[in-house]
């Protein structure tokens, strides 16, 4: 009877396996549909562009060949933009002399004739300022100019 028992379970196994075999399983086609995802990344950053910053050009050098020659210079009118950048090249064609921005602290060495000499430096102040060698008394004697700040 034992016998009967375990060859009765084993044939009920096997309808029961045949039975799972005849249920249809989704086949691997009918899981491969496409879904369109979409990742968005929140840093916390706002990576825009603020309006003022898309408005401010690029520095600009200006650039100036000022000759200095019998107390004076020529041009000794410049005019600049806020922001540019200035770069003078000092063309000493006769005596001793220098140029001098006092606001800006900016100054090329006192040398005689005949040398050149540049200096540069940011024009980041609005205003008309005052230029001049600093020999003697050859600032009284009219070597002076004026730059301009726009």
């Amino acid at each position: 009877m034992k016998g009967g028992l375990i060859i009765g379970v084993i044939i009920l196994v096997v309808i029961v396996l045949l039975g799972f075999s005849f249920l249809k399983a989704p086949s691997q086609e009918e899981f491969t549909e496409e879904v369109p995802i979409s990742i968005e990344e929140e840093t916390g950053i706002d990576e825009s562009i603020p309006e003022e910053l898309e408005e401010i050009p690029s520095p600009v050098v200006k650039e100036f060949t000022i000759t200095a020659s019998n107390f004076k210079f020529e041009p000794s009118n410049l005019a600049v933009n806020q922001g540019d950048i200035v770069k003078i090249t000092l063309i000493n064609e006769g005596g001793t002399h220098n140029i001098f921005f006092e606001e800006y602290n900016e100054r090329t060495n006192v040398e005689s004739a005949p040398v050149t000499q540049t200096l540069e430096f940011v024009a980041d102040q609005l205003g008309s300022f005052a230029f001049w060698c600093e020999v003697s008394t050859h600032r009284a004697l009219g070597m002076e100019g004026t730059l301009v700040v726009g």
